[in-house]
């Protein structure tokens, strides 16, 4: 649908069963005001006519929706409501219809009713309409990006200083940046130390892993160190080329996966990762000493190397 419909706007759905209070909390986020009543009908209609069980829908105050999805846009009309249910006496009520002597029994039962809430909110979860990511700028730019006419790539370009995952081997924040680069896996305090950017000035590739001969060729030093102190070369490169004081070195900017990209966010993650191309347009760099015929050598013993924009090995 957002695909085929670039220009519609879709509301956020989430469902929690409690099984041990059996019962279930629907929460509702649309840029649209009014359609709250609607969903809580077709709830209602559903529970009455498919699983023979009516429903009690308790409105909760958005204060409480506030505080649990901390990371919501104010543009958003929000609603929360309770729902608990007992079973019809009756049964699942019926359709009058002319088209049909009778119509069918319902095959469903209230047990089954249960399971349907708890289907219903892996489906959300599923489809991601709305997918929580430990970082509220992850959570604020998925609703950004839904309302958002402008490209994709120009919504979920971000670039981060380079003090903050580069060091010099005598900085004091080196063991911050060493940490950075030992794990690739990212969580929402990653993404925060990035920023949103038009441009970047450099896009840095990179392996996680060291090379097999590493520590034969480079002897017993830390990998994650040498990218964190490498990158702060490349960054003083830079700030020297524009002939900027030496300390400005710190206020470049890098495009890096693990901080420009949230990597808790599956919906997300797997869109910047297709605008990778995009991504690296975006970026900025007069270093092209990686193309030269040793290239693959290089990639291999240095841990962050340039990818210049426009030009092919």
């Amino acid at each position: 649908l957002e695909r085929d419909h670039p220009g519609a706007t879709f509301p956020f759905l989430q469902v929690f069963y409690d099984p041990v209070l059996d019962e279930a909390e629907l929460r509702y986020l649309s840029p649209r005001k009014g359609f709250g009543r609607f969903v809580v009908g077709v709830v209602k209609a559903i529970g009455s006519f498919l699983y023979g069980v009516e429903v009690f829908v308790q409105e909760q105050p958005v204060e409480t929706l506030r505080q649990r999805l901390n990371t919501i846009s104010s543009d958003l009309h929000q609603k929360a409501w309770k729902m608990t249910w007992r079973p019809l006496p009756a049964g699942p009520l019926r359709v009058s219809t002319s088209l049909a002597s009778e119509t069918p029994k319902s095959f469903r039962s209230f047990t089954s009713f249960h399971f349907a809430m708890m289907d219903f909110g892996k489906l959300c979860g599923s489809i991601n309409w709305f997918c929580e990511s430990t970082s509220a700028v992850a959570n604020e730019k998925l609703a950004e990006l839904m309302r958002s006419r402008l490209p994709e790539e120009d919504v979920l370009m971000r670039s981060t200083q380079a003090k903050t995952i580069a060091a010099a081997w005598s900085d004091t924040h080196l063991s911050k940046c060493i940490r950075f680069w030992e794990s690739s896996e990212g969580f929402g305090s990653d993404y925060d130390l990035s920023s949103d950017a038009l441009w970047a000035d450099g896009f840095v590739s990179h392996c996680w892993a060291p090379p097999e001969n590493w520590a034969e060729v480079i002897g017993e030093v830390s990998y994650a160190e040498v990218k964190a102190t490498t990158l702060a070369v490349m960054a003083k490169d830079i700030a020297l080329g524009r002939r900027q004081e030496l300390s400005m070195w710190s206020q470049v900017t890098f495009w890096v996966d693990k901080a420009c990209i949230p990597q808790d966010h599956e919906e997300l993650k797997a869109t910047c990762v297709n605008l990778l191309e995009k991504f690296i347009l975006k970026c900025e760099t007069s270093r092209t000493s990686s193309f030269i015929p040793s290239f693959w050598y290089r990639m291999q013993l240095c841990p962050c190397t340039w990818m210049p924009c426009g030009i092919s090995p």
